[in-house]
């Protein structure tokens, strides 16, 4: 075991104009994290079920940009604007030799999908098993059912977590004694595996089971010694879902529910609050204040996801 090491570069401008009406604060970081200390879960087969060691090399940069804007400053009524933008990705450059993949044991493993990383790929990669292939890898198809056949325990990158960019705006309202806030959250990329489509899709009631009836067969070649031949057999066997039942779980990739370059504008919060006159509180004490208020959460979503809320997914894999 070695000690973990990190080394931080970091900048940053902060500029005020026009009495402060209108400020910026900008900042970068770029961080190289090498010998992280990480405890995998093994393979029982290596004699350890859980290994202390350390864990390789990490790169995360970023940058921050917020923006205040005073538009309105006058004695009965306020108004300020916020804005805060960030931009944050992460590349794992190695592992320890042992790991082809670092993932998250004790997480519960939905669909075959999980949150795992893979050297060359992002801090937040998702990672997921695939049907078994031939060598110019067409999808290997069992000869009895007419079904693809799953493919090792190997789990490879089928999606990143991480989006492009998240902004956040936050209006401030000051009217005599009322105040108003309320904050719109956006978000922009990142992928999104969706558990209640699997879940619904497994169990034959999705939309997308509706043809069950009709018979299909799945590209692909037979698994019948000539798979990896010059001329494999091409699969030419029909199967109906309805008189199928493996169907609708055998024949799934994790990629299936994966969403890709998924978007969200939410209005994340709105608060109202009404600060009680003086002559109301100067009997419990010559300081004392009380306010009323009522806040919001959630209050619109607009997005291209086709669940019910990107950050509300199962097994939190968003």
């Amino acid at each position: 075991m070695k000690a973990e090491k990190t080394r931080d570069f970091e900048t940053g401008l902060e500029l005020a104009l026009l009495d402060r009406r209108l400020t910026f604060d900008f900042s970068y970081f770029n961080r190289l994290s090498t010998g992280q200390i990480i405890m995998p879960r093994l393979s029982y087969g290596s004699g350890f079920v859980l290994r202390m060691m350390n864990g390789g090399e990490v790169k995360t940069y970023g940058t921050e940009l917020q923006t205040t804007i005073n538009p309105i400053r006058r004695d009965n009524l306020k108004w300020d604007l916020t804005f805060n933008f960030t931009q944050y990705k992460g590349k794992v450059l190695s592992l320890a030799e042992d790991l082809p993949e670092l993932y998250e044991s004790d997480t519960q493993v939905l669909g075959g999908v999980r949150s795992g990383v893979v050297p060359g790929y992002s801090i937040g990669t998702l990672t997921g098993t695939r049907f078994k292939r031939n060598d110019r890898g067409d999808v290997l198809i069992n000869a009895q059912t007419g079904l693809p056949i799953a493919g090792t325990d190997r789990y490879y990158p089928i999606g990143d977590r991480i989006p492009d960019f998240t902004l956040g705006i936050v209006n401030k309202l000051t009217y005599k004694d009322f105040y108003l806030t309320f904050l719109w959250d956006w978000r922009k990329g990142g992928d999104v595996l969706n558990g209640l489509d699997y879940r619904l899709y497994i169990n034959g009631m999705s939309s997308k089971t509706l043809n069950r009836e009709e018979p299909r067969v799945i590209a692909g070649v037979l698994e019948d010694g000539l798979q990896n031949s010059e001329n494999p057999t091409i699969n030419r066997i029909a199967v109906t879902p309805y008189s199928s039942s493996g169907y609708y779980t055998v024949n799934t990739e994790p990629q299936m529910f994966i969403e890709k370059d998924i978007y969200t504008v939410r209005l994340r919060d709105v608060t109202l609050r009404y600060n009680l006159p003086k002559h109301l509180t100067r009997k419990i004490g010559a300081q004392a204040g009380l306010s009323v208020f009522v806040t919001a959460t959630d209050v619109f979503l607009f997005t291209n996801y086709t669940g019910l809320d990107p950050e509300s997914n199962m097994n939190t894999l968003a």
